[in-house]
């Protein structure tokens, strides 16, 4: 499925925001996905927004 490749990638980011010593973020980034996740299979919200989603916590945590 495109969405679960999509958020591992995800995970993937946050994992190495974790092996940076911020395991607070990874924490976090790990219970949105898992919330996303399960918006999704629900059909709260599409892939779509969860991507959205995804998109601006990334920007507003990881600006450089």
């Amino acid at each position: 499925c495109f969405l679960s490749h999509c958020l591992l990638r995800w995970r993937q980011r946050w994992l190495t925001a974790k092996d940076c010593a911020c395991g607070r973020l990874y924490r976090i980034g790990m219970a949105l996905t898992d919330s996303l996740d399960e918006l999704i299979t629900s059909g709260a919200i599409t892939p779509q927004l969860a991507m959205k989603v995804l998109q601006q916590v990334r920007s507003t945590l990881f600006v450089n």
